[in-house]
């Protein structure tokens, strides 16, 4: 299964790249074809990623003295375009996907638009030899997440 890793970057030492990298790895030991976000990244951006031990876009911007780095924008419209066009047939979220802007709409666009499902990568990990058993992300966490109002309910009033 090609399956799209989406998770929280700015904010985390690094922009979260060591994260991204053993979950790739770990999920690619269980058979998925993963795209990483990171994998994607030109050198430079990489270099000024790690570079950033706060993962700020100061930081990650002061690293490219005096170029123009690619901006947020620049990074998630690849992404959304990747995740719509390229075959990808599930989403793993990482730890905190929730509180990510990018994720968020990775996730939005990916299951709304394009009927993917959404999985926690640790149950796809889990459960890899027994597709039967993977958990999608339930559609209220979704709509929860992609809202960022953690109160929303589904429950009807009489």
């Amino acid at each position: 299964m090609k399956v799209y890793m989406a998770g929280p970057m700015t904010g985390i030492p690094f922009f979260n790249y060591p994260h991204f990298r053993s979950v790739a790895e770990m999920l690619r030991e269980e058979g998925f074809k993963v795209i990483s976000p990171i994998e994607m990244d030109s050198a430079a951006a990489v270099a000024a990623a790690l570079a950033s031990p706060n993962g700020t876009m100061e930081e990650f911007n002061a690293a490219f003295e005096g170029e123009t780095p690619n901006t947020w924008g620049d990074f998630l419209s690849r992404d959304v375009k990747l995740i719509a066009d390229d075959g990808i047939e599930a989403i793993a979220v990482l730890h905190g996907w929730e509180k990510s802007r990018g994720a968020r709409l990775e996730t939005f666009v990916a299951n709304a638009m394009c009927g993917l499902p959404v999985y926690s990568w640790a149950n796809l990990a889990m459960h890899s030899a027994d597709p039967s058993r993977w958990q999608p992300i339930s559609p209220l966490a979704l709509v929860k997440a992609w809202a960022d109002k953690p109160d929303i309910s589904f429950h009807s009033v009489a």
